[in-house]
């Protein structure tokens, strides 16, 4: 009983870390989705 009630803060630990890494990779991913059209999309039109 007592070891549950040690690894139940080490596992909301875990998913809270798990959270936020999935959080900082998708803001990172959108940032550079944002880029990659304000980017690119001029240079389409350009060429139209």
């Amino acid at each position: 009983m007592n070891r549950t009630s040690q690894q139940r803060p080490e596992l909301e630990q875990a998913l809270l870390s798990l959270r936020r890494a999935f959080l900082t990779v998708g803001a990172f991913r959108f940032f550079i989705n944002l880029l990659m059209l304000t980017l690119i999309t001029p240079g389409l039109f350009a060429l139209l």
